[in-house]
């Protein structure tokens, strides 16, 4: 995995993966770089697992950007990590949960009963959470597996000497002004707890004075909202001081 180029691992959901999209726009914008990242959307909870797996096995990039948006928390919102077990054979796989006594004997003998329960939604970890609030107000539940998350992309960031910076971008409701920022806090305060550089995008998107000029139908950003996700970023840097690659104090 070695290059005589510096490189930049790039981790997030199709808003960094898939093409045209923040991954392909630095690969444009900085030919002197190279980008890796995995074109592939992948659950928040195995991003971390995979900067651990790819250091482990040579990649040395000059910094781990790791991309987050409202829309992964879904991820971690109705199955949190207590309720993620690995098998014997490595498949991941989601515990569920089952009813309080005295139903907890009798729905899980039951293959009726099972798949009763779990079509009705409330075999999820957290059958009370909220999608509609958790770029406004992420629950302390969802914060503290956010915090595991990045405790765990800290250790593999001491033991390779590699620095992260940490890359929140705003949902189109957050941008239309119809959500409020708490996630954007959050993630302020667990990047800093875990000593990482912390970048918030919503200025470049929050200032735009054609908002509706950002996205493609689909509602992911088009070539100039990437542009601007893009900019904003190598300005960051470069006022952090973390262009080179240096982590930034905390």
């Amino acid at each position: 995995m070695d290059s005589p180029a510096p490189t930049w691992l790039f981790f997030g959901n199709s808003f960094v993966q898939a093409p045209g999209m923040l991954a392909d726009t630095v690969r444009r914008t900085r030919p002197d770089m190279r980008i890796f990242d995995l074109r592939k959307n992948v659950d928040l909870p195995l991003r971390a697992a995979q900067a651990r797996q790819l250091l482990g096995a040579g990649l040395r990039p000059q910094r781990i950007f790791f991309v987050i948006l409202p829309i992964d928390l879904p991820q971690i919102g109705r199955r949190p990590l207590s309720y993620i077990m690995v098998s014997a054979e490595g498949a991941i796989k989601t515990r569920p949960r089952w009813p309080a006594p005295p139903w907890h004997h009798f729905v899980p003998a039951s293959s009726l009963a099972a798949i009763a329960w779990i079509r009705s939604g409330r075999s999820d970890g957290d059958p009370d959470f909220n999608r509609q609030n958790v770029a406004a107000t992420p629950s302390p539940r969802v914060q503290e597996d956010l915090r595991r998350i990045l405790d765990q992309l800290a250790g593999t960031s001491r033991r390779f000497d590699v620095p992260v910076t940490v890359v929140t971008i705003p949902d189109r409701e957050q941008i239309f002004g119809r959500s409020g920022f708490g996630f954007q806090e959050a993630m302020k305060e667990l990047s800093q707890r875990a000593k990482f550089d912390y970048y918030d995008a919503r200025g470049p998107f929050i200032e735009a004075p054609d908002k509706k000029a950002l996205f493609l139908p689909d509602w992911h950003f088009n070539e100039y909202g990437n542009a601007l996700l893009l900019r904003g970023l190598l300005e960051h840097l470069r006022l952090s001081g973390s262009q080179a690659g240096r982590p930034h104090p905390t």
